[in-house]
């Protein structure tokens, strides 16, 4: 016994978001919920293409949408329309930060009622975007940079050049983490000093 199991999804697999006891997993055919202990997978909800888990609530973002889906079964709870496409997210109990790719910009949205508080000017391409360590930090593909915004001022604090391509960020062990696909790397941040 290898201590690995396959579960096979609907479409090719992206980003990945624990919620709880539950993961949620992004394929090319939206949003997926994976049952740990069954490996049940279930049908997919299309347009979704990120997710976030803000500790009680999880947040979609789809193509000009923003929903609040329940963090155990997937159910629908609120939808916000968007002018833009809100191709990755992170959230925190205050804020959904929606990225649009195309327009390179993240907004920061008002997970009561939905409204844009900021919009804020990304360098070329922005892509995953993750919270920690008092910041947002989107990793931005064609700038081969990593751009951080303080969560309390909405304003960017550093860009930070690493490797080529960058496309996801995670924040853990006192370390932000940037996998660069174009150059094959993975860059390691010191938040403390960028």
């Amino acid at each position: 016994m290898t201590g690995v199991t396959q579960i096979t999804l609907p479409a090719l697999g992206g980003g990945l978001t624990v919620a709880g006891r539950v993961l949620w997993a992004a394929t090319d055919a939206g949003a997926v919920r994976v049952e740990p202990e069954t490996h049940s997978v279930s049908a997919a909800i299309a347009g979704v293409t990120n997710t976030s888990f803000d500790g009680s609530r999880l947040w979609a973002g789809g193509e000009h949408m923003l929903m609040e889906l329940d963090p155990d079964s997937g159910d629908l709870l609120r939808q916000f329309a968007l002018d833009y496409s809100a191709y990755y997210v992170a959230a925190t109990p205050d804020a959904v930060w929606a990225t649009d790719t195309l327009n390179s910009v993240v907004q920061r949205i008002d997970p009561s009622d939905g409204h844009v508080v900021a919009t804020i000017k990304m360098p070329s391409k922005p892509k995953g975007t993750t919270t920690g360590e008092g910041s947002v930090w989107i990793a931005c593909d064609g700038a081969a940079k990593v751009v951080r915004i303080d969560l309390a001022t909405n304003r960017v604090v550093a860009e930070i050049s690493v490797g080529s391509g960058p496309h996801n960020v995670a924040v853990g062990g006192g370390w932000v983490w940037v996998t660069n696909r174009h150059s094959s790397t993975l860059s390691k941040i010191d938040p403390a000093t960028n």
